[in-house]
């Protein structure tokens, strides 16, 4: 019985290591504060964003539990099971874009404001050769 566990718990790392990305992005924050980030394959903020952001059209910042958070002078990991490469040329059209919002805008706008006015500090568009030849590092500023 014990060899029938270890054998089902080396399968199911097998299987877990097998699902990680193999190319992992991540975003470097070298600002001085904290941004939040999402991407899409859209070019523009679009209203169902806001489910990547955990429901902004119905709350703000100060009420919101969301993990697309990066502290200042910060390296962070983008958590994705499967591949960047295959989202962006297959799922994504060829292109994936990412909005940085500064703490102060999601505080201070609804979502449909962000939405109508287009509310981002900065936005970045990338096809997947564009991240290979950043070795899949993005820049924030």
């Amino acid at each position: 019985m014990r060899n029938i566990y270890s054998l089902f718990f080396a399968l199911l790392l097998i299987m877990l290591c097998q699902c990680r990305n193999k190319e992992a992005l991540v975003i470097s924050n070298d600002s001085n504060g904290s941004i939040y980030y999402f991407y899409s394959p859209a070019p523009y903020v679009r209203p169902i964003d806001s489910l990547f952001l955990g429901g902004l059209q119905l709350k703000k910042l100060d009420t919101l539990s969301y993990n697309g958070r990066i502290p200042p002078k910060t390296i962070m990991e983008l958590p994705l099971f499967g591949s960047w490469e295959k989202l962006i040329d297959e799922e994504y059209g060829g292109k994936i874009t990412f909005f940085f919002f500064s703490v102060p805008t999601l505080r201070n706008h609804t979502w449909n404001e962000i939405v109508n006015r287009q509310l981002y500090e900065s936005k970045k568009t990338f096809t997947s050769e564009d991240l290979k030849k950043l070795n899949w590092k993005i820049g924030y500023p």
